[in-house]
């Protein structure tokens, strides 16, 4: 939930600006992880070009915000990024399924 979280929050403050506009959030099993795709109309944001997040910095010290992208990728297996043709973003998180998700009977 968090990574997801993330993502939707930096589109609408950063990539709408806060004027809203459309997100797609789909999921799909792969295996034994789940596949959370985000879909949005705001500009094309590459997060490969996001600034460093240095957590050894002392929180007082750090300049507000930058952290968002760096936990979607710690608490992520996997994530991508693709520009979408005519505009908009496409990120891909990938996340494992717990062994109680995977065979309980939920997580399917």
């Amino acid at each position: 939930m968090q990574v997801v979280d993330e993502w939707v929050t930096n589109v609408v403050v950063h990539g709408y600006r806060g004027a809203g506009g459309p997100v797609k959030i789909t999921l799909a099993r792969e295996g034994r992880a789940i596949a959370i795709r985000i879909r949005d109309a705001a500009p094309v944001f590459d997060p490969a070009t996001a600034p460093a997040f240095h957590r050894e910095v002392p929180l007082e010290q750090r300049p507000l915000g930058g952290m968002g992208i760096y936990l979607i990728r710690e608490l992520s297996d996997r994530f991508e990024h693709r520009p979408i043709a005519g505009g908009g973003n496409e990120v891909v998180i990938h996340h494992p399924l717990t062994n109680a998700s995977a065979t309980d009977g939920r997580g399917s």
